[in-house]
């Protein structure tokens, strides 16, 4: 049966910028009842003043769930604000850039605490009460780097390839409890996550093209909850993933030079840890002025075209 929004009591983590700001105010819109996390108390309250702008309840969490102990409290604080939770959005993340041997290892542990360890313990402390209500739903955000991988993201997409791997585990364990799980993976999105990046590089980042809209992601946010699927792959993220499977040589040469090309702008720039321990000021809106349509589509089709030359190849030597 297709749940409907309103009414329906929703957590969204890392909800003060990007991906989660974004779906909070669809969800204001559709009139679910909202329970929003972040850092950013100062720009979790503007997100909660427009989600009730548009007549949304809604209450606001400050928690860095990059803590497992704040993350168990976020749980139980909702519930016992809301009174029930019936779909918990594990969208808080952070992003980093730099080869193996130029991240910190303490990098490495913060990437994993707060876009794998977070979700985990928010999970842990949120499934009793899914429990002992017999339903629920969990969306967990991970990135089309959590289906395939690439060079200068070794610390990123582990920690999103483990949440996919966690995904995976607990929607086995939870399937007869009438309890959903879904995983979104969108590719590059037009959000403020790349002014936040911890980045080692030494040049400049961008989002590499296609650079998607952040309200397809969360329209298909939405979309997951009322009808639930297992995986939600968005844009150019499933010719990526055909790719990968079909020649995974040539696809890691192939990420390989588009990430070189793509990833990258031609200033230079110093070694910053971004918002990997503090939040930042900077980069509190949904979107962050990336996207070109005209582009991000020629760009998509060349990535599906890419993906379908070895399928077609093994097709025509069967």
């Amino acid at each position: 049966m297709k749940r409907k929004l309103r009414g329906l009591s929703v957590v969204v983590t890392g909800a003060s910028s990007g991906i989660g700001r974004e779906t909070a105010l669809k969800l204001a819109e559709r009139g679910a009842r909202l329970g929003l996390n972040a850092r950013r108390e100062d720009a979790l309250d503007e997100v909660a003043r427009l989600c009730r702008e548009r007549g949304a309840e809604c209450q606001v969490f400050p928690a860095d769930v990059g803590i497992p102990e704040q993350a168990a409290a976020l749980a139980r604080e909702t519930v016992a604000a809301l009174g029930q939770v019936d779909v918990w959005i594990n969208n808080a993340g952070i992003y980093v850039m730099g080869t193996v041997e130029q991240t910190p290892m303490d990098a490495f542990e913060r990437t994993m605490q707060v876009n794998f360890f977070g979700a985990v313990a928010a999970t842990k402390a949120i499934l009793p009460h899914f429990r002992a209500r017999r339903g629920g739903m969990f969306v967990n955000v991970s990135s089309a780097i959590g289906l395939v991988t690439a060079p200068y993201l070794a610390a990123y997409s582990a920690s999103k390839h483990a949440l996919k791997a966690f995904s995976e585990a607990l929607r086995d364990e939870v399937r007869n409890l009438n309890i959903d799980v879904s995983v979104i993976y969108p590719t590059s999105t037009d959000t403020p996550l790349f002014e936040h990046t911890a980045n080692y590089t030494g040049k400049a980042v961008k989002p590499a093209e296609p650079v998607y809209q952040v309200s397809d992601v969360a329209e298909a946010i939405l979309d997951t909850i009322q009808s639930p699927r297992r995986d939600v792959i968005i844009g150019a993220a499933k010719g990526m993933s055909a790719f990968r499977t079909a020649a995974p040589s040539t696809f890691d040469r192939v990420m390989s030079r588009k990430m070189r090309k793509g990833h990258f702008l031609p200033d230079r720039q110093a070694a910053t840890e971004g918002n990997l321990w503090e939040p930042m000021d900077q980069g509190t809106g949904s979107s962050a002025g990336w996207y070109r349509p005209k582009r991000g589509r020629k760009i998509a089709f060349a990535a599906l075209a890419l993906a379908a030359v070895p399928l077609i190849a093994r097709a025509l030597r069967a």
